[in-house]
């Protein structure tokens, strides 16, 4: 009774089915592994709905122990793609929901040892093995895909195919930058109009998207490096305006996280107008006498003004040049920051750069908190020509 439900007969399995699968696994298993194993031995794609149950939570646990492993140890080295469905759509997603990741990572390793397997298949048990080891499966897919870029296809199948939960990659930044990286080549970001038909390009697309707002959504200074790093790769410039706004997000959320009040001290300084408490009351301090200085120069000492003219050869004024206004704002500004323990100097001196912006820093005391390692602390504000200020 048990090998004629096997054979396709009936609609749906029925209930006495479930009860002797639940009671007897050891007396059911060698039946429903034996039409699994003429099953995968298909060129078209398997079907067998008792193996496909076995994906549930509520499957018995058993019978899924003694079926699952001998069907992934079974598969072809050499599957046809209605074979790789299968593996990822039944066989997998069984062996996670009911092995441990001890024995499921024992079985893929087995399986990645065979040099002969097909190169759909490699990326299939790598893609199922990420969950145990980012790092490890995602570099292996990353140089699988670059050397093979056609590879790219089969990865994009894996990861829908086998339901990943992405979510779990929040702890590995650099294994969702090279899965993103590799899935993004080639990819548009641009989303389908109505009369087109939807292709694994498009789930592509989707996968890239959710893995980046897996990074924007992650405070940790790892992931705001690799958003970093991959907005700067020339082969993902068509998602350049996305990468930006993850990685905005990335950076509020980060702020957001890592901000921790400043102790009594510090504020008795702030009250007594003396040291600023953080970065940003620092840059909160350097903008109030911007605007102080602005003032008096517009309403007050309007002869300041030309501190920030040059004779031209018509022996009329011309304003200088943006660092020469930088240089002369500086002039006026250091002393006024210096009694507040602010060290304000060009950005040029500090990071070999031309730009015309200044950087402000100090030293605060070391506080018995996390953020007793940064020592210095600072903030860059830019401003244009004579006309900024006056």
């Amino acid at each position: 009774m048990v090998a004629f439900c096997f054979t396709g007969a009936v609609d749906s399995m029925p209930l006495w089915y479930a009860q002797a699968a639940e009671a007897r696994p050891e007396a059911v298993a060698p039946i429903l592994l034996k039409f699994g194993l003429s099953e995968i031995t298909k060129k078209a794609e398997p079907y067998l709905r008792p193996v496909y149950d076995l994906r549930l939570e509520n499957a018995p646990k058993e019978l899924a122990k003694l079926i699952l492993p001998e069907l992934f140890r079974s598969t072809n080295l050499k599957p046809t793609d209605g074979q790789v469905r299968f593996l990822n759509t039944a066989v997998i997603p069984g062996c996670r929901s009911h092995l441990s990741p001890q024995e499921l990572g024992v079985l893929i390793e087995e399986k990645l040892a065979t040099d002969e397997s097909d190169s759909a298949l490699q990326i299939s048990l790598h893609v199922a093995g990420i969950p145990f080891d980012p790092e490890g499966h995602s570099s292996a897919i990353a140089d699988l895909c670059n050397a093979h870029p056609e590879y790219v296809i089969s990865l994009g199948k894996a990861i829908e195919q086998q339901g990943i939960d992405l979510e779990a990659f929040m702890k590995s930044p650099s294994s969702v930058g090279r899965l993103t990286a590799v899935l993004a080549k080639g990819t548009s970001p641009v989303w389908p109009t109505e009369d087109s038909d939807l292709t694994y390009q498009h789930s592509r697309r989707d996968i890239v998207y959710r893995l980046t707002r897996i990074m924007a959504m992650d405070a940790s200074l790892a992931a705001g490096n690799e958003l970093r790093r991959l907005r700067a790769m020339p082969e993902l410039k068509p998602w350049a305006v996305h990468l930006d706004g993850c990685y905005f997000d990335q950076e509020r959320i980060a702020r957001a996280a890592n901000f921790s009040s400043p102790d009594p001290q510090a504020v008795a300084n702030v009250l007594a107008n003396a040291a600023p408490a953080n970065a940003r009351d620092m840059a909160e301090l350097m903008r109030e006498h911007l605007v102080l200085l602005a003032q008096k120069i517009q309403f007050e000492e309007t002869n300041l003004l030309e501190l920030f003219y040059q004779p031209d050869s018509k022996n009329t004024k011309k304003p200088k040049t943006e660092n020469d206004c930088r240089d002369v704002l500086l002039s006026l500004l250091r002393d006024r920051m210096l009694l507040r323990k602010v060290q304000v100097e060009k950005r040029a001196t500090l990071q070999g750069t031309s730009a015309p912006t200044c950087k402000a820093r100090w030293s605060p005391k070391p506080r018995a908190s996390s953020c007793q390692s940064r020592s210095r602390r600072t903030t860059t504000l830019k401003y244009g020509q004579h006309g900024a200020i006056s």
